[in-house]
């Protein structure tokens, strides 16, 4: 969400917003100081004291951060108390509104925080150091971080200890974290993966891999109780991944080596991935990149069976974890065997998709389309009967493929056509077209839209007016979008009528705006509305747009954004 010190006031929840200049006006927000240029921050006080942390560029909102619970949206009342009380400051108003400290110079000019403080002597920044950590454990956290962070090297508690504190500050009552504080509760964890980087460049991949172990063995079992739908902490566990493959290819020690392996082997097989199988073949092709010997294969191979035995169900995902498993078998035969055993375990395999697809592009490359057109055909019909609707599309596309590798017009025709209908692209609809010579196609056309329409396809269906615009078909492109009464339909279509139909795109623009957009629903769609009606005015028809407004006007008067949109 863009917010603005000057606009945010029309984009937040009227309520949060009214609440907001509340505290402001009652003097709730103390404490308010620019940090550095740009960053500023407050205490603003409510059920508890809370700090809020503004960063601008400009006037422009960049980041913004309270430690309140509070998760129904994306900005709370505390932030908007504060962003009242910067425009104050920043406008030159009385600082004693807001209830913060007049922090001037006695030159009249601000003073900053990094001023203020290069002022102090040693012994005074202490001391107010030392008060200030007594009333805020946030600054005890954050000067421990530091040591941890700057020295050559740290202990695994002390970098979980960071992870912790991040995630403990934007706890809510419960224990829990929501949505909006994830991606602040994730800063620890980002703090000591910038660290293990380093460590890779300088120390080398074992102090390194303490750091990667620390963030899944906190931010894994974290997931159970955090609102991650953005993904903030998906994204730390990934990094923490990339890093344990970073580790072994600087894996050169024999040492190190073995003590990695035997870590992924057994991290792996931990309760702390139930329900995450991905991350569990993730341990274990990690650990087939880096085996060399007879006994570790063998070792690898027998946990590789175990898990997929023991959790290759976990999230209904069996099929996937077969595959996976069968791909990191392969990988482990390819760095330890032969190229004939590797080509066997293959041909063994077929049932699992990537195999087959290497084998028909193996077949492709020796021209054998007899054997890579077996080989697609027994996938469809395999898929087919599994009930997997995307996989028969991958064998249909291989089968265009080779058709036209083979030059077969009717073979072409028949999956370019089944591979549009089920897909509705384009793209097969004009492969299948340049089949037919001019004469031929429009009646092909007809009995091709015939088919779209009866389809029970839904992507296949939602091709129809891009057969009309690619054949010209005009009227049946107006019906369609008439009949719609859709906004989008006719945000996306009208462009290729307007200049035919202006009476009649007029007419789906009133009666979109009167029906669908003008009531309650949104500001987003307040916006949609106004646009059509904008073009409305283009077509020449002003008087209308005028006496669409005031109806509007006066039929929803108590909607204050509708109002505002229609310059009210």
């Amino acid at each position: 969400m863009k917010l603005s010190l000057n606009k945010f006031q029309s984009v937040l929840d009227e309520r949060i917003v009214s609440r907001g200049e509340e505290y402001f006006s009652n003097e709730a927000v103390s404490a308010l100081e620019q940090i550095t240029d740009g960053k500023w921050a407050a205490s603003v006080e409510g059920t508890e004291t809370y700090r809020v942390n503004i960063t601008l560029k400009g006037n422009d909102v960049r980041d913004y951060f309270c430690t309140c619970p509070y998760d129904l949206g994306p900005v709370c009342k505390h932030v908007v108390a504060v962003l009242f009380a910067i425009r104050e400051a920043k406008e030159g108003g009385e600082s004693k509104k807001s209830g913060h400290k007049d922090n001037r110079t006695d030159h009249g000019v601000e003073e900053t925080f990094e001023q203020a403080i290069s002022r102090m002597s040693p012994r005074e920044l202490r001391a107010t150091l030392t008060d200030y950590a007594a009333r805020d454990t946030n600054l005890v956290d954050h000067v421990f971080a530091s040591r941890v962070l700057k020295a050559p090297a740290s202990g695994k508690e002390q970098y979980r200890r960071i992870i912790r504190d991040s995630i403990n500050t934007v706890r809510d009552r419960h224990g829990y974290v929501g949505y909006w504080q994830a991606r602040h509760a994730v800063g620890g964890a980002e703090k000591v993966l910038e660290k293990a980087e380093d460590f890779l460049v300088s120390k080398g991949p074992a102090k390194a891999l303490l750091v990667f172990q620390c963030v899944l063995e906190e931010m894994v079992p974290f997931l159970q109780v955090a609102d991650d739908s953005n993904g903030d902490i998906g994204g730390v566990i990934g990094q923490a991944f990339e890093g344990l493959t970073k580790c072994a290819a600087q894996a050169k020690t024999s040492a190190f080596r073995g003590k990695f392996f035997d870590y992924l082997l057994t991290e792996c097989g931990h309760k702390r991935y139930e329900g995450w199988s991905e991350w569990r073949w993730d341990f274990l092709e990690i650990a087939a990149g880096i085996i060399k010997t007879a006994e570790e294969r063998d070792r690898l191979w027998t946990k590789i069976d175990e898990i997929e035995k023991k959790h290759g169900k976990e999230g209904g995902w069996f099929k996937y974890d077969h595959e996976r498993a069968l791909r990191i078998k392969l990988s482990m035969i390819s760095r330890t065997g032969t190229d004939k055993e590797a080509e066997e375990f293959l041909n063994q395999h077929l049932d699992c998709t990537p195999f087959r697809e290497q084998a028909i592009e193996k077949a492709i490359q020796k021209k054998d389309y007899d054997l890579a057109e077996k080989l697609a055909k027994e996938g469809l019909e395999q898929d087919q009967a599994r009930g997997l609707p995307g996989l028969v599309d991958r064998w249909r596309k291989r089968l265009l493929d080779i058709a036209q590798l083979r030059r077969d017009p009717q073979s072409i025709k028949k999956y370019a056509l089944e591979l549009f209908l089920d897909l509705g692209d384009l793209e097969y609809y004009r492969e299948y077209k340049k089949r037919f010579d001019s004469c031929e196609w429009p009646q092909e056309a007809e009995k091709v839209i015939h088919l779209v329409r009866r389809s029970q396809n839904g992507r296949g269906f939602l091709s129809l007016p891009h057969i009309y615009i690619e054949e010209k078909q005009w009227p049946e492109l107006l019906a369609y979008v008439e009949k719609a009464n859709n906004p989008w339909t006719l945000e996306e279509f009208s462009k290729h009528l307007v200049s035919r139909y202006p009476d009649e795109i007029a007419g789906a623009y009133e009666k979109a705006a009167v029906e669908v957009l003008a009531p309650p629903t949104g500001r987003g769609n307040y916006q949609v509305l106004c646009r059509f009606l904008g073009r409305m005015r283009k077509l020449g028809f002003k008087d209308r747009v005028q006496r669409i407004i005031s109806e509007l006007s006066e039929k929803y008067k108590n909607r204050p954004a509708l109002l505002e949109e229609l310059g009210m």
